[in-house]
């Protein structure tokens, strides 16, 4: 990395005639008509001010202060030759990126034919130093394992898009420290020096926390037995919803049966009572297949209860062993029950 003292093309030219030409290029912001004509004149003073005193910082090997100075400038007017000082400290101390990118907005910058000679002749400066510099940047890309657990960039302490992850990224020659963050999962870090061009690739592996959830591939071996009993509880509300009619309907079932035999002596029936009998029979006959319905749902939700007890140790009350032989505390313990006409659970909690 260069020394931010160091000397620069157009910034070691000898003070004298440095200084003469920053005043002729800031002096070309109060010609540009055309540029300027909405610019307050306050702005544009001060904006030539600050530029000055960045020019004559940066002559003096201090463009850590002179950058400051020139972004207060381009805020307040926008001059290609204050942007190109900008991008031109920049790269003197290293921030290759940054400071190729600000000379690419002088480059790109389309320009007026009447524009301040001193304009054009900053777009040629800023076309030198980016042909220059541009090379010089590393291009660093970053793997991360395992993938899918939403990782967190942070390179040199700053937060950096996770869309880098896999992808070559500009970085500035150097040093460089990188860290992966993922919840579930301890922190990766590692150091990495970058030539000028170098083209590198740093692979991290993240590590789960002791007693961390289990990745989701882990969960679906789990998922049935929790989707049985739930069938199973359903099949015994059933099958109880449907002995309990069989109960009733057999009540008035045997209701009607006794109203006919008194009024039906002998077994002979007038034609008036057909209707009853009618009644009696369709009664009858519902409540013979709401019991055998009942029931047999009952028994196939007390089958489907049984068996995933038997196959998970969480409903069935079992007390699994944890990290270091610690003992997980009880769980409920869930039973059920049918009887004629009825059906349930108990539990224990």
């Amino acid at each position: 990395m260069r020394s931010a003292r160091s000397s620069s093309p157009v910034f070691a030219r000898s003070r004298p005639r440095r200084l003469g030409a920053a005043l002729l290029a800031l002096g070309a912001l109060t010609s540009a008509h055309d540029l300027l004509a909405d610019t307050p004149a306050e702005n544009k003073a001060a904006a030539r001010n600050l530029a000055l005193q960045g020019v004559q910082l940066a002559e003096q090997g201090s463009c850590e202060e002179a950058i400051p100075l020139f972004m207060r400038a381009e805020a307040l007017f926008h001059a290609p030759t204050i942007l190109a000082s900008l991008g031109e400290c920049q790269v003197r101390l290293g921030r290759l990126v940054e400071g190729t990118e600000t000379l690419r907005r002088v480059v790109r910058e389309k320009l007026p034919p009447d524009a301040p000679d001193a304009f054009f002749d900053a777009q040629r400066r800023a076309r030198a130093l980016l042909e220059e510099h541009e090379p010089r940047i590393a291009q660093l890309t970053i793997d991360v394992e395992p993938a899918g657990v939403g990782p967190r960039l942070h390179i040199d302490g700053s937060p950096v898009s996770a869309a880098f992850i896999g992808a070559p990224r500009p970085t500035d020659p150097g040093a460089h420290l990188v860290e992966v963050f993922a919840e579930g999962h301890q922190a990766t870090r590692a150091e990495i020096h970058l030539a000028e061009g170098a083209r590198e690739t740093l692979r991290l592996t993240l590590s789960p926390l002791p007693n961390s959830t289990p990745p989701p591939s882990d969960l679906p071996e789990r998922s049935a037995p929790s989707t049985q009993r739930f069938l199973g509880y359903v099949s015994v509300g059933l099958g109880g919803a449907l002995l309990t009619a069989g109960a009733i309907t057999g009540v008035l079932a045997l209701g009607k049966e006794k109203d006919l035999q008194q009024r039906c002596p002998g077994g002979r029936c007038p034609p008036g009572e057909r209707e009853t009998l009618d009644e009696a029979h369709t009664l009858a006959t519902t409540a013979s297949f709401a019991t055998i319905g009942g029931a047999a749902f009952g028994l196939t939700g007390l089958v489907l209860l049984l068996t995933a007890a038997a196959e998970d140790p969480e409903a069935s009350g079992a007390q699994p062993s944890h990290a270091g032989g610690a003992t997980a505390p009880p769980v409920g313990r869930v039973v059920p029950w049918l009887g004629w006409g009825a059906a349930g659970v108990t539990g224990t909690f």
